[in-house]
């Protein structure tokens, strides 16, 4: 596994974290079969990368289990597959993760304010959707910038 191909190297945490998070996680869902396949073929090199270390496999858990369920949502009064609160977890846990390796030091609850409610609900397309696995990503990348 050519990792410097990859645009970091394998000791790079922040930037194997921010290759998790940038990966087009919606490629599945093209039509053009030579994106899905980019997309799993990408996918599979992170994947590996995760058997580099205990650290490399906590990041690709975390990053893993928020991005790939980019569609997740739930409505008032549904109870999805993932209940609101998990969803919720994996997200502020992934966000702490991801300032922590780009040297950005904060405590649970300071990593919970950068992800939405566990109980809170926005509009989307004139109906409420929740924010449990919503991310601040304007926020959470003004700290590694500030940092």
């Amino acid at each position: 596994m050519n990792v410097e191909a990859m645009g970091f190297g394998a000791n790079d945490l922040a930037g194997y974290a921010a290759a998790i998070r940038n990966l087009d996680w919606t490629a599945p869902m093209c039509d053009d079969p030579r994106t899905c396949s980019r997309f799993r073929e990408r996918k599979q090199e992170l994947k590996n990368m995760a058997k580099l270390s205990k650290s490399h496999a906590r990041l690709w858990e975390l990053g893993e289990k928020v991005h790939s369920r980019f569609a997740w949502s739930a409505k008032p009064g549904e109870e999805p597959t993932k209940t609101r609160k998990e969803v919720n977890e994996n997200a502020w846990r992934w966000v702490g993760a991801y300032l922590w390796v780009h040297g950005v030091r904060l405590t649970e609850a300071e990593a919970r304010t950068l992800v939405g409610e566990v109980d809170g609900y926005r509009s989307w397309y004139d109906e409420l959707v929740s924010t449990a696995q919503d991310v601040n990503w304007t926020i959470v990348d003004r700290l590694v910038k500030s940092k």
